[in-house]
């Protein structure tokens, strides 16, 4: 009996990038894991949705939206599960897998494409998306940090170590997320509703998977409704640059920003610190608005 080469390929995909990174991170440790291994594999994974590319022809995947949701709910048991066992979310390279090779399959479209099409501008335009990011979340904070004497650091070792494995996070939640999710939805219930299902509710709801670290809290909330709004951010922005490029770099550059930033010695007047809130609220809204214009000017600019 022939088995479909994308189910061949996703159970390949569930052995090797689930089952292999857990073994190996239990006698490892997670650290070595998702340092070290995870980096290697996605690369290999990347030939591997290459290989897929020979047999997509003959490959009728049907209804699209329920093949994702069935990616995000095995995703998101292995994050479950890695979360809880190691305190990492090893689950990158395995979501990463399964979207990119569902992308191939359902464009019919060459990894390279998808990839590594108009590298320099996608470079750019990742860090300029990065900036707004920083600027949106913490621009109105910064000045009060500044005034109020606070103490900022950045450690750049830090964030040339951690670096490595945030580009595997990149490359797993933007494929999934982005790649797959919104391209899916967006098809069926237009830009707006597309962004919203997959890049706020589906982004969203992924980061309840730490709720084991933060527990049920309103800093908890908090966060998993920033997930979302931040979540936006990128979906728009690929919205407007139609690659995945710029948002993967985006991602892993704001997640190794956040590990390597300290800031002590924050005592503020609650009133200032509510003033920035707002402030950074409304800057946040207008990023929103203008995200997706300020990227696609960019592309038209300089392609």
């Amino acid at each position: 009996m022939t088995i479909n080469p994308l189910l061949r390929f996703y159970i390949e995909g569930i052995v090797i990038y689930g089952l292999l990174v857990f073994i190996l991170a239990f006698f490892t440790g997670s650290l070595l894991a998702f340092i070290a291994a995870l980096p290697i594999l996605l690369i290999v994974s990347i030939f591997d949705a290459m290989r897929l590319e020979k047999h997509k022809e003959s490959i009728n995947i049907g209804n699209m939206i329920s093949l994702s949701i069935i990616i995000f709910i095995i995703g998101y048991l292995f994050r479950i599960v890695f979360i809880w066992r190691f305190d990492q979310p090893l689950e990158k390279v395995l979501i990463y897998y399964l979207s990119i090779i569902t992308i191939i399959a359902y464009y019919k479209l060459s990894s390279r494409e998808i990839l590594f099409r108009r590298i320099l501008i996608d470079l750019l335009a990742g860090l300029v998306i990065l900036v707004i990011m920083i600027f949106s979340t913490f621009g109105s904070y910064y000045i009060l940090f500044y005034l109020y004497g606070s103490i900022i650091l950045f450690d750049w070792i830090r964030f040339a170590i951690i670096l490595p494995a945030m580009i595997t996070v990149g490359f797993g939640e933007e494929a999934l997320f982005r790649g797959l999710l919104q391209n899916i939805f967006r098809d069926r219930f237009g830009v707006r509703k597309g962004v919203f299902i997959a890049s706020f509710i589906f982004f969203a709801l992924w980061h309840t998977a730490w709720i084991f670290d933060y527990g049920l809290t309103i800093n908890f909330l908090y966060y998993v409704l920033f997930t979302g709004i931040l979540g936006v951010l990128l979906g728009l922005a690929y919205e407007g640059s139609e690659s995945l490029l710029p948002v993967i770099i985006a991602h892993a550059l704001w997640d190794s920003y956040q590990g390597a930033l300290f800031i002590g010695n924050v005592t503020f007047n609650p009133i200032a610190y509510f003033i920035a809130f707002i402030i950074s609220i409304v800057i946040y809204v207008l990023a929103l608005f203008y995200i997706r214009r300020i990227i696609s000017s960019l592309y038209r600019k300089l392609a």
